[in-house]
């Protein structure tokens, strides 16, 4: 998938000037209602940070969603799902593992749910819980009101400000005990704000709900011991995991926030997720904070995926329980996966409510609650969730009996061998019959009516029922209308005697309500899904226009500050990017903001000048040491002596190849891997250029005894490419040495103070990177054996790497940069607290000093970057790897594998890698792929 972003203000290419806030806020309208509340949620500053999130990533989002529909396509064809092959070394490596829970994380074990109302707000947090999730999804119904409420409702709530009166009774926050952690559950990417558009179009519901609780609460709740977390819903595959850990890397970015501070728990809740599991942890990284078993949407999935399988029909949804085969499979294999890499697993809802006028129906609705969070705590789960507070008693016993750690990530559940069959073992007893045809009508229609007031939680004879039980209600209406099934009663279910029950459940139910009810109104959607015709993705999406009051548009432009700190007017080109290809990651606009002396140079005469903030420039978030550092496979001492903007940022190098693992076959074999090795990712990604073939080769620079060396430990120096790369470097060199003797001579001892510093921290980074620097392969040597590979990057950009396959194995396969030990992640704190001490010290210097430091910064920064620019080599494990010839170029795909398959005799890689369709009739190659699975 080609990760695509669009450029601010529609304008092609980077910005190279200062961007006025008012730029951004073009074509950025609001069409909700606003009063003096609203403004405090979408300020100015907010609806900038808004449109940043929507231009860099909504494309890539309807992308995302385009390959639903696409694997939809295929699985109506009678394909299945099964685990991808080309992630199967994500999945074997034990190796990799989640990051420690956060603050406020590590004890899950009973967490509230539901939507974001004042009163619920404050009753969750009064609850005996230990988290609540407040939801912006499926038991909030997306009016303007509930959105913008909601967020002010969670604001006011962090801030210990939402205690209110409704009639005689206060609601008022516990102060008692320390409150529940809160976690925001957003939208699903399938949604969209039509009250808030950016370029004419409407911004991503998930987006919305991120963009504005993370603007405005993230810092003040790191501030108060916990930090921003977030339920992600809905999704259907890594790819849409990889999505959210750039929106958060982007957004963390923004406000100059530590990376890994957000997390994100994914609840699986769709079946092509599950076969993903830890695919969508790997690419969470370090924001991951777990998965979650979301049962009722998780059946829903299945229907809706399988909907033309007639394998895959369900009986009755009260017979479709946790124990059937296919759940109790999915149950199991989250939980393994979860534990084995670190983070939590969580069980499902209980979604009943307290029956306050029957008692004995009472106490066995709780016995079924207090069963089903037993069978969760001996599967091995972390936690469960709660829809009303009275159950949390009930759920934290059983917990707490059986789970006397903070959590069971210790059970490893080594005993569980899932497969894709068990995952879709439709073996479900039970019987379809008219009486489950008429509850899936009462709570289809129920939860509908109460949703086209503007209700997302809907309570049905004492469940609490909000869109994933709707849905699951249509589905198999749908299904069983579709496939002509029988009822236990003999009664063929087909469109006529589905509308007609229908008709009956909804003239009974409007009978019954208040006046001014919705059910007919709900009928009429609900009768278009129940036919086994048309099919909406989502109820939710079907409804959305009935709630929506879009009124007139009101220019973003024109709004007020709000509540945060306003942006500088100036921000200097905030969408320029660090990194390469196809994940962008953004500066934090508080190191690009044109500098306040910056400013005043342009404004006044040179005698007013203030250079007490010029130490700040070495705080800049560049990438060009880190570059630097991936280019030539090493570090050098030498390089100590290049003193520029980011060098504390020297140790995420590792990170530059924007977590992209390309596709890679093996023409002379066909067999079909992954590129593991991210310094040589990032130097393909710096010569590979979209629709052309680049082909590059590989050579041993020492004796092959000389490979498992570490590649620290072959040269002094680094290699630079000649001409202008080696000028750029060495003048970058001298201009340290330079400014050293000239310091000296004007005997400013604080400005040489601070440039030795920054070089002691340049040091303490070039030692620990040549300490990481380990070979990452280390399998079976073939001598004189030649390779031949082709490596898919991103943005169809496509590389030919040949040379000896010992060379080609030692450049692709393994890691690069082992982690630090804790002495050496000692080492680079200690190294960036120097540099950031160097920052606040450089305001001590003299005049002349600080200006000499200024010109130092900009001046190595830029030639470092010109050194890099000019570099077309790239060295790792005393391998040389440099492009040869020409980049070829190729209109299709097609046409390049068709190029390579008759110089190569063979096709399988082709067909392996997707590049073309497999034969039916085999030829002069090896067409055995394995079956045909997603």
């Amino acid at each position: 998938m080609s990760h695509s972003h669009t450029q601010t203000g529609r304008q092609a290419g980077r910005q190279t000037g200062p961007v006025h806030k008012d730029q951004v806020l073009k074509d950025v309208n609001i069409l909700g209602r606003l009063n003096d509340q609203t403004h405090k949620i979408l300020s100015k500053d907010a609806t900038v940070f808004l449109a940043v999130l929507h231009r860099t990533f909504n494309e890539r989002r309807k992308q995302l969603l385009q390959r639903r529909q696409t694997r939809q396509a295929e699985l109506d064809k009678g394909n299945v799902l099964d685990f991808l092959p080309e992630t199967k070394h994500i999945r074997e490596n034990p190796t990799w593992r989640g990051p420690p829970p956060a603050p406020g994380l590590v004890d899950r074990r009973i967490e509230i749910t539901g939507p974001t109302d004042r009163k619920m707000v404050v009753n969750a947090l009064n609850s005996d819980v230990w988290t609540y999730m407040a939801d912006f999804e499926d038991s909030s119904a997306p009016t303007w009101d509930n959105m913008i409420n909601g967020q002010l409702n969670l604001y006011d709530a962090i801030r210990r400000q939402v205690d209110f009166k409704q009639g005689e009774k206060e609601y008022k926050l516990r102060t008692d005990r320390v409150l529940p952690t809160l976690i925001a559950r957003a939208r699903g990417w399938h949604l969209e704000e039509k009250h808030f558009t950016v370029d004419g179009e409407p911004i991503s519901g998930s987006l919305f709900d991120f963009g504005l609780y993370f603007f405005h609460n993230a810092e003040e709740l790191v501030s108060r011991g916990t930090g921003p977390y977030f339920y992600l819903p809905k999704m259907e595959s890594h790819l849409e995991a990889r999505l959210w850990n750039d929106v958060f890397n982007l957004a963390q970015d923004y406000i100059g926030m530590r990376r890994g501070t957000i997390r994100g728990t994914v609840l699986i809740e769709t079946i092509p997720a599950a076969f993903e599991m830890d695919e969508i942890i790997y690419e969470l990284r370090e924001h991951s904070s777990g998965l979650n078993c979301g049962r009722w949407d998780y059946i829903f999935s299945v229907i809706k995926r399988f909907r033309q399988n007639p394998n895959f029909v369900l009986p009755d949804r009260s017979a479709v329980t946790m124990t059937v085969p296919f759940m109790d499979a999915y149950v199991k294999l989250l939980i393994q996966t979860c534990h084995k890499r670190g983070v939590h697993a969580m069980g499902g809802m209980a979604a009943q409510i307290p029956i306050k006028d029957d008692k004995a129906a009472n106490d066995k609705a709780m016995e079924g609650v207090r069963a089903d969070k037993l069978r969760e705590v001996r599967a091995g789960h972390d936690g469960t969730w709660v829809a009303h507070p009275a159950l949390a008693p009930i759920a934290a016993d059983v917990f707490n009996t059986h789970m006397p750690t903070a959590n069971q990530m210790h059970v490893r559940r080594e005993d569980v061998h899932i497969t894709g069959n068990d995952l879709l073992n439709m073996n479900v007893p039970g019987k379809i019959t008219e009486d489950g045809i008429r509850k899936n009508l009462n709570i289809g229609l129920g939860y509908m009516e109460g949703w086209l007031r503007g209700v997302g939680c809907v309570p049905i004879n004492y469940l609490m029922e909000d869109a994933a039980t709707a849905e699951v209600s249509r589905s198999q209406l749908w299904q069983w209308v579709k496939h002509g099934v029988t009822t236990a009663e003999g009664k063929k279910i087909d469109k006529s005697y589905s509308l007609k029950l229908l008709q009956e459940q909804a003239n009974e139910l409007e009978k019954k309500g208040p006046k001014g009810n919705k059910y007919q109104l709900a009928a009429k959607y609900f009768s278009t899904q129940v036919t086994g015709e048309d099919y909406a993705e989502f109820l939710t999406s079907l409804l959305y226009n009935e709630i929506t009051q879009a009124g007139d548009k009101i220019a973003a432009a024109k709004l007020p500050s709000g509540l945060r700190r306003c942006l500088k007017d100036d921000i200097t080109s905030y969408e320029r990017q660090k990194g390469v290809g196809s994940n962008p990651t953004l500066f934090s606009w508080r190191d690009l903001a044109t500098p306040p002396a910056l400013q005043q140079w342009l404004s006044d005469s040179w005698p007013k000048i203030s250079l007490d903030a010029a130490g700040l420039v070495a705080l800049a978030d560049l990438t060009t040491v880190a570059r630097r550092t991936a280019l030539t496979g090493t570090s050098c001492l030498l390089d100590a002596l290049v003193v520029c903007p980011g060098l504390h940022k020297q140790q995420d190098a590792p990170t530059l190849h924007a977590g992209e693992y390309p596709a890679c076959a093996a023409l002379t074999s066909g067999h079909v891997f992954r590129v593991e090795n991210p310094a040589t990712v990032f130097y393909l990604q710096k010569v590979g250029r979209t629709g052309h073939l680049t082909t590059v080769a590989v050579s041993s620079g020492e004796s092959g005894s000389s490979v498992s060396r570490r590649a620290s430990q072959t040269r002094f120096v680094s290699d630079a490419a000649d001409g202008v790369a080696s000028l750029a470097y060495g003048t970058a060199v001298c201009s340290t040495i330079v400014f050293g003797l000239v310091v000296m001579w004007l005997e400013d001892w604080v400005a040489l103070a601070v440039v030795s510093m920054l070089v002691l921290a340049r040091l303490i980074n070039v030692v620990v990177i040549r300490r990481r620097a380990t070979v990452g392969w280390r399998g079976a040597r073939e001598p004189g054996v030649r390779g031949d590979l082709l490596i898919l990057l991103s943005a169809d950009r496509w590389i030919r790497m040949r040379g000896a396959v010992d060379d080609l194995k030692a450049t692709t396969s393994g890691r690069w940069l082992r982690e630090p030990t804790f002495v050496e992640g000692s080492l680079t704190a200690f190294s960036t607290l120097l540099v950031y001490l160097d920052a606040a010290l450089a305001g001590n210097a003299k005049r002349e000093g600080k200006l000499l430091l200024l010109v130092l910064l900009f001046c190595s920064g830029g030639l470092l970057g010109l050194a890099n620019r000019f570099t077309d080599k790239f060295k790792l494990y005393d391998r040389l790897v440099q492009v040869k010839g020409e980049p070829e170029k190729f209109a299709r795909r097609l046409d390049l594998a068709e190029k390579l398959i008759e110089e190569t005799g063979r096709k399988d890689w082709a067909i392996r890698l997707g590049m073309i369709a497999p034969s039916k009739t085999s030829e002069t190659v090896d067409d055995d792929v394995g079956p045909k699975t997603m």
